[in-house]
């Protein structure tokens, strides 16, 4: 039994039907595009067979037969296999077909099982640019197109030219976001700008000199540097008292320790010293990677708040790890709302106006107040003193304060944490309280936001009962 729509229920999204297939607006992607996944397995392929026939002909002069019949059945095997992956590959990419209309993104795929998907731009949460390194030796390009629904619903083309990828994508943050400022986009498709390598505005990037400053500050490089001390010590020792022969293997380890230690080190170099986030008029850019580039566009419109993190390492350098809270990116391997991974104070304070936009005048009072060094000042809802036998350290630096937008949360004693999330985008504000913390008198309040939850610990249950209601029946 179906009930009649109310109007208070969101309307229909409206698919619009694929073109025919013999429309001008499919397009395929170039033909290169299929060394980007076979030609990695051919290069690897032809590498192998390489020492393997010199190895042969250097040892069997003689030509044993035996020798050469099983090289060559595995040299048989080996050159099918690669055959069937390009025929696969090959029958991929003449299957596969995109085509951009008025109203939606359609993709035609599928070498074996063919597959079709029609994604409505009113649909569409975010749409980024990524560039491994193999495509971008080719010259090309992959479109992410994140799309309401979760990460099953998200939508990526692959290979595209380099130039095609940023006019779509381009095009897609323009329709798809009317509100946006969307001149320069216009501009970008019509004349093939390149907007990375010429941004409106750069706010900052992260200079050489404070990365240098930060990597030795990190627990991951000092846990792979004693493990390369220890097994260099375990190489030592062994050829000491066993002799050469046992100490081949701890010396083999003691090198893929270290190289692994060298390879961890430059790649965070380079991740955090290429990073740079500018602003665009489809809103925040933030770009990273030396030899695969990412791009992603934070728009102001999607942020549901953000989140400021400290270490106790970087707390006297004055750096900080800032998130923002994206709607449509819940539950992703990698932050994709991900700012910037070691700002420092000045900078968070650019870039929170940028990043909330309804903040207006206010976004000065609210930098103050998620930087400050500790709670200080009027106006912070504390936990419950009986909550110290439960919380005996943390207990102190715990505080939750509001105002007619934004509610902010501060915690931690050793890891600073500190939450601001938009009221408006509070899904569900409630209590819960377990008998023995009820008869103590706290309670946690937990915030759901479509992002995660948000939840203040042992406030006192009348505090909390009040500050409930208020956030879920006055909404600004």
């Amino acid at each position: 039994m179906s009930l009649p729509a109310t109007a208070d229920q969101a309307p229909v999204v409206a698919i619009e039907s694929p073109p025919p297939i013999d429309d001008h607006r499919w397009q395929r992607t170039p033909l290169r595009s299929i060394l980007g996944v076979g030609m990695g397995l051919l290069v690897g392929w032809v590498i192998f067979m390489f020492r393997q026939a010199r190895d042969f002909f250097r040892e069997s002069l003689d030509l044993d037969p035996n020798r050469l019949l099983p090289l060559a059945i595995f040299a048989a095997v080996m050159l099918g296999l690669v055959g069937l992956a390009f025929t696969v590959r090959v029958l991929g990419w003449r299957r596969f077909r995109y085509a951009v209309t008025d109203a939606c993104v359609h993709v035609r795929q599928g070498a074996i099982f063919r597959t079709e998907r029609s994604v409505p731009f009113t649909r569409i949460e975010a749409v980024n640019l990524d560039e491994p390194f193999g495509q971008r030796l080719l010259g090309l390009a992959i479109v992410r197109i994140e799309v309401a629904g979760g990460t099953d619903s998200n939508l990526e083309l692959s290979g595209l030219r380099a130039g095609d990828a940023i006019a779509l994508r381009s095009r897609l943050l323009a329709v798809a976001h009317p509100t946006q400022l969307v001149t320069s986009a216009k501009h970008s498709t019509d004349t093939g700008r390149d907007e990375r390598s010429e941004p409106a505005e750069v706010l900052f990037s992260i200079p050489s000199g404070r990365v240098l400053e930060y990597l030795p500050l990190r627990l991951t490089t000092w846990l792979m540097l004693v493990t390369t001390l220890l097994t260099i010590g375990w190489a030592i020792t062994s050829a000491m008292h066993q002799g050469g022969l046992a100490a081949i293997f701890p010396a083999l380890t003691t090198i893929g320790a270290g190289t692994a230690l060298v390879r961890n080190v430059l790649a965070q170099y380079w991740r955090l010293r290429s990073w740079r986030v500018s602003a665009h008029p489809e809103g925040l850019q933030v770009s990273h990677g030396r030899l695969s580039r990412k791009t992603a566009t934070i728009r102001p419109g999607r942020v549901l708040g953000f989140t400021l993190t400290q270490g106790p390492l970087l707390r006297h350098k004055g750096w900080w790890e800032l998130e923002a809270h994206v709607a449509g990116y819940a539950g992703q391997s990698e932050p994709a709302g991900a700012v910037c991974p070691l700002a420092t104070s000045a900078e968070v304070r650019d870039v929170l106006p940028r990043l909330l936009p309804n903040l207006a005048d206010g976004a000065a009072d609210l930098a103050a107040q998620v930087l400050a060094p500790g709670l200080a000042g009027p106006g912070w809802l504390r936990p419950h003193p009986g909550s110290r036998w439960f919380d005996p350290v943390g207990w102190r630096h715990r505080g939750l304060r509001w105002d007619e937008r934004y509610v902010v949360l501060r915690r931690g004693r050793w890891l600073r944490r500190v939450d601001v999330a938009d009221r408006t985008r509070l899904q569900l504000v409630e209590t819960v309280a377990g008998p023995f913390a009820l008869r103590l008198g706290f309670a946690n309040l937990r915030l759901q936001l479509p992002t995660g939850d948000i939840v203040a610990r042992n406030l006192p249950v009348a505090e909390a009962e009040r500050l409930r209601d208020e956030l879920a029946l006055t909404r600004p």
